[in-house]
C-alpha cells in the first residue's frame, strides 16, 4: 500500500497488520496573535490523550525542524 492517508475504514483493517506503522503527525495552527502571525503547535498532547492503539507520535515542529 503506498496511499498517504487513510480512511477510518481502512485503518481499521490495517491496525493489527504487524507490516504497518501508523503515525500521528498532528499539527495545530494557534490562534493568531498579529495579522501574519501562524504559528503550529504539536499535536503531542491530543496524541498523549487518545490516538490509535499501536501509533506513533512524529512531531513534525520538534523533531523535523530546526526551531525556524
Amino acid at each position: 500500500m503506498s496511499a498517504q492517508s487513510v480512511s477510518i475504514a481502512g485503518l481499521s483493517v490495517l491496525v493489527d497488520d504487524p507490516n504497518v506503522v501508523i503515525v500521528d503527525a498532528t499539527v495545530e495552527l494557534a490562534k493568531p496573535e498579529t495579522d501574519g502571525d501562524w504559528r503550529g503547535l504539536t499535536g503531542r498532547v491530543q496524541f498523549e490523550a487518545a490516538h490509535v492503539p499501536g501509533a506513533q507520535f512524529f512531531d513534525l515542529l520538534e523533531d523535523l525542524t530546526q526551531g525556524s
